[in-house]
């Protein structure tokens, strides 16, 4: 089995979700020794785990997890995500893929002014 894209990314430190449309706009941003440090969880559009590797040439290898989904899994962490930024999920969203449930998070995030941002930070 192959990785789907998009892959879905849990930065583990802020509990932030992100995704990553190829494996090219992952090592753009992704760092190298936060993958190492196993600083992420990440998933791919089907909601199957994904362990991320460092390897040579391209220093990022993505294998899908031999144990399948855990229960709850992305979904969860979506669920989790949506309420840290403030965006309430309906129970019918909970049916939809993955990539559905993200944009409509990203999508009705509220917009926070510089200052938020500031004092959120510290």
């Amino acid at each position: 089995m192959t990785v789907a894209f998009p892959v879905f990314v849990l930065e583990k430190d802020s509990r932030t979700i992100l995704r990553f449309d190829s494996l090219d706009e992952m090592q753009g941003y992704l760092e190298r020794i936060d993958v190492e440090n196993e600083e992420y969880e990440a998933w791919d559009a089907n909601g199957w785990p994904i362990r991320m590797t460092v390897q040579k040439p391209l220093w990022l290898r993505l294998e899908l997890s031999a144990q399948g989904p855990k229960p709850g899994g992305l979904l969860s962490d979506l669920r989790h995500f949506a309420q840290f930024v403030g965006v309430k999920l309906d129970v019918e969203d909970e049916t939809k893929s993955p990539t559905a449930i993200y944009e409509k998070i990203v999508t009705n995030k509220p917009q926070k002014g510089i200052l938020r941002r500031f004092v959120e930070r510290f």
